[in-house]
C-alpha cells in the first residue's frame, strides 16, 4: 500500500492503464503456455476480483501449474498474507523434485 501512496492517483492509473493495455488476453498464448515444461507456482487472493479468475485461467492454461487461492488476501498476496504466502511457497518449493544434471 505504501508503494502505491508514493505516487499521483493519476500518474499511478496512467501508468497501470498503459502497462494492462499492452498485455495480451490469456487466451492469445494459450498455445506457447501449453508448451511450456517447466512448474509454476499461481497464487492469488481470494478478494483480488481483478485478478483471480485471471489466474484461475493462467494455472489451467500451465500444463504443470499449480494454483494457490490464499484465503482473506487481496491483489498484493504477499504483503498482505505473508505467512500464508510463504507457507505456500515453501511447500511448493519443498515439493520440487531435485534437480538433475
Amino acid at each position: 500500500r505504501q508503494g502505491f501512496l508514493e505516487h499521483r492517483p493519476r500518474s499511478l492509473a496512467a501508468a497501470l492503464r498503459g502497462f494492462l493495455a499492452s498485455l495480451p488476453p490469456l487466451d492469445a498464448l494459450a498455445t506457447p503456455l501449453g508448451q511450456l515444461t517447466c512448474p509454476a507456482l499461481v497464487v492469488a487472493g481470494e478478494r483480488d476480483a481483478g485478478s483471480l479468475s485471471s489466474c484461475r485461467r493462467l494455472a489451467a492454461l500451465l500444463p504443470r501449474a499449480e494454483l494457490v487461492v490464499v484465503p482473506d488476501a487481496g491483489h498484493v498476496v504477499n504483503l498482505e498474507a505473508s505467512a500464508a504466502f510463504n507457507a505456500a511457497l515453501l511447500r511448493y518449493l519443498d515439493a520440487l523434485p531435485p534437480e538433475q544434471g
